[in-house]
């Protein structure tokens, strides 16, 4: 009889272990984010879905915001663990082809960049903007390289002030006269109603949130429910809705590898790329 107790707790007892509050051996689950906010910021924007995960899975989950886009570039191609990542569709092409990272879920709505200039500059057209400043986030974040797709003549680019720390600070340096137009992402463009529209990108995949090959499949199964159930439980508790609020998405839908592939290959252009 003891023997049958036994193979039936071991299974249950160590399963608990992988899920239990703390995560694995007792320490957080990281969650990286792309460095689109300043640190500080970052903590505010991300603390209501972290604290939605936590009460979802009984897990605890640290956010790990880099400084800057070099950073991230340099820690994504040297592996660094992080057990969950959120990011736009090149990055998330890389880690999955490379390391093994499996996207869970991603935003419902596709991701779109949107260059915009003064409302009463309404009109402005590409050609008018070579030589200009126009203000976005620093390679090889998917803004950065959107600007430099809009204008590919080499003669005939503008002048690029890739040095914002959060995509806010674009509109900023239009009002305070140091940019003539500046990149933001669509679902913050919406929300800016001095500024109007001079060209948008293709549609990317939804930012996906991935889990890295070591997380639990139990843990990857939880999230994915949660996270699922997000939009729906947003109409009844504010804290729940302040994730979407803040992510500025309506939902979150299924996400899959092969959705990504091939969007690595925008990374080809910068320093310390490898071909797969």
């Amino acid at each position: 009889m003891m023997s049958v107790i036994r193979r039936r707790w071991i299974p249950f007892f160590w399963g608990w272990l992988l899920v239990a509050p703390g995560g694995i051996h007792g320490q957080p689950y990281t969650l990286l984010v792309e460095p689109s906010y300043p640190q500080d910021m970052a903590a505010e924007v991300y603390r209501p879905l972290l604290d939605y995960l936590r009460a979802e899975t009984g897990v605890e989950f640290r956010l790990k915001a880099p400084s800057d886009h070099l950073i991230y570039w340099r820690d994504l191609r040297n592996n660094e663990p992080v057990d969950f990542v959120f990011e736009y569709a090149h990055f998330t092409d890389y880690r999955n082809r490379r390391f093994g990272f499996v996207p869970l879920v991603k935003t419902g709505e596709p991701v779109r960049f949107v260059l915009l200039v003064p409302r009463e500059n309404e009109g402005t057209g590409l050609d008018d903007l070579v030589g200009r400043p126009i203000a976005t986030l620093p390679a090889p974040s998917l803004g950065f390289l959107v600007l430099r797709d809009m204008f590919p003549d080499p003669i005939a680019r503008p002048q690029i002030l890739a040095s914002l720390t959060s995509w806010q600070d674009g509109p900023s340096l239009i009002f305070s006269g140091e940019a003539a137009a500046t990149l933001v992402p669509a679902n913050l463009a919406q929300e800016l109603q001095n500024l109007v529209e001079v060209a948008h990108s293709r549609d990317f995949p939804g930012t996906a949130l991935s889990a890295s090959p070591t997380v639990p499949v139990e843990l990857r199964e939880r999230i994915i429910a949660a996270m699922l159930a997000l939009h729906e439980k947003a109409v009844e508790d504010p804290a729940v809705y302040a994730v979407l609020h803040e992510l500025r998405v309506t939902r979150f839908v299924p996400a899959s590898a092969s959705e990504y592939r091939g969007w690595e290959r925008l990374l080809a252009r910068f320093h310390g790329y490898q071909p797969p």
